[in-house]
């Protein structure tokens, strides 16, 4: 087709040129030309002057010669894949610049539902990306959409990329739109989501829902996401129990962020089958011990949360199961307990005096002693570090104890009055940094220090020389510290 077809509408060389090759494209198996389509994508992303409102009759130009024939390219029974998806490509550059409202004037709801069934993935894509800019949200409540959206949620061959987006799609609706929470809440989508729940091929894309969900759809359906103790003793399936102890981790998660204290008090009493079954998991070693050989962190990791978010639950169920003394009790032979009291919340280590006070400062426990840290009273009162012990420990070791002393302002005066040799060793000793982690502690700790800058007195010009030679390869001009000084 000759350039001038197009002329009348559009006067752009590369627009025009793309258009006689989409046109081209139609009833052709040719792959696409890339670097034109990447040209004409890059003008049509960025050139604002393209959607003008004050001139509309340019705009619609574009719509009108632009959109019919993507639509033929992505159409057709001759273009290839990778013909489709540089058109979708085009389409998407193109309607950027629109809102919702006037998107569903050019494709009507039953086109984008088609889009979202029927294309191929990208279009998919675009077309739920579409969706979720609807704004207000509750502009698609009570279309059809919603359905659609949940009905390729619950089809076992929905593609994991077609997933995430769904998920995010109806999360951020859900956020924004009350009717859109009402609908969610409707017999028809409930009915999805328990066919979901049912079918161990989709339920985990339930609980990943369910977990951005609860926090503003708090009255969801306890079905949806509880699992029975019954229900988690007979699966013998050891990655599916995983990913329910992790999705209880994520689910306190959820919880904790909702305003309303009650609601999660609620929650939390409904969890108390759950939450059983899980700390069963770290203290008894005959029940699923499959999953605790494989998965022993899980149940840990949950346990840590709880004690972190949600206070009072967790000290109650340490008063049943005396959680806490057997992790003092086993965390020399055991690794999870020795996380346990790595994570744990230290308000609960705070009657522990004898384990703090015995607990050894050596590379393995540098972790335990890192949480001890953290907490003012634990660390002024009750923990005896070895400055002299800590000094020898290795590279990691060392900057591992020294990012939560360097954090707090009680840890920097501890370090400036009374452990020079600390301070000497990270901004003296530790040179010549090559690996990612250690640098990565070591810049940690000098930005910690940094932040304390009132606090460092004579230390304060050697932490900022170290740290700018670290970043920048430059140095702080400035005398020397005298070491000897800092100690009195």
């Amino acid at each position: 087709m000759p350039a001038s077809a197009f002329l009348t509408n559009i006067s752009d060389p590369i627009l025009v040129k793309v258009l006689i090759h989409l046109d081209e494209l139609v009833n052709s198996t040719n792959e696409p030309k890339h670097k034109l389509i990447q040209q004409a994508e890059a003008k049509l992303r960025t050139d604002s002057t393209l959607y003008d409102p004050t001139n509309p009759n340019k705009r619609d130009a574009l719509v009108g010669s632009f959109f019919p024939k993507i639509l033929q390219v992505i159409r057709s029974d001759y273009s290839t894949l990778e013909a489709k998806n540089s058109s979708i490509s085009l389409l998407n550059a193109i309607l950027l610049h629109f809102d919702f409202e006037q998107i569903v004037t050019f494709f009507d709801v039953e086109q984008l539902i088609e889009a979202m069934t029927k294309g191929n993935e990208e279009l998919k894509l675009l077309a739920i990306g579409v969706v979720s800019r609807a704004k207000p949200a509750d502009l698609i409540a009570n279309t059809p959409i919603l359905l659609t959206l949940f009905q390729l949620l619950r089809d076992p061959e929905t593609s994991l990329r077609l997933v995430t987006s769904i998920t995010n799609c109806v999360v951020t609706l859900a956020t924004d739109g009350e009717l859109v929470r009402r609908r969610i809440l409707s017999n028809e989508i409930v009915t999805q989501m328990k066919e979901m729940r049912d079918d161990p091929k989709v339920d985990t894309r339930l609980f990943d829902l369910v977990v951005e969900l609860l926090p503003v759809i708090p009255d969801l359906p306890e079905e949806l996401f509880l699992v029975s103790k019954n229900e988690f003793v007979k699966s013998d399936d050891l990655l599916h129990d995983s990913v329910i102890v992790s999705f209880y981790s994520k689910l306190i998660d959820s919880i904790s962020l909702m305003r309303d204290e009650s609601s999660q008090e609620k929650l939390l009493e409904k969890l108390d089958e759950q939450v059983n079954y899980i700390t069963k998991i770290y203290l008894d070693d005959t029940f699923k011990p499959e999953l605790k050989l494989l998965f022993s962190v899980e149940p840990v990791i949950f346990l840590s949360k709880l004690s972190q978010l949600f206070h009072r639950k967790f000290q109650q169920l340490n008063t049943r199961f005396k959680i806490l003394d057997h992790a003092i009790a086993k965390y020399q032979v055991d690794e999870c307990s020795w996380f346990l009291l790595s994570n744990i919340n230290p308000d609960f280590l705070k009657s522990k005096t004898e384990f703090i006070k015995n607990l050894p400062l050596n590379e393995k426990y540098v972790s335990v002693y890192a949480n001890l840290i953290s907490n003012k009273e634990l660390f002024t009162e009750k923990l005896a570090l070895d400055s002299n012990r800590a000094v020898k420990l290795t590279v990691d070791s060392f900057l591992g104890l020294m990012v939560p002393l360097t954090l707090k302002d009680y840890g920097v005066a501890k370090l400036v009055d009374s452990w020079p040799e600390l301070l000497t060793r990270l901004l003296d000793d530790i040179k010549d940094v090559r690996g990612k982690e250690i640098w990565d502690l070591k810049i940690e700790c000098l930005e910690n220090l940094l932040k304390h800058y009132e606090q460092l007195g004579i230390w304060e010009d050697k932490v900022k020389s170290e740290y700018l030679f670290m970043k920048k390869g430059k140095t702080f001009a400035t005398p020397a510290v005298d070491v000897m000084d800092a100690s009195g």
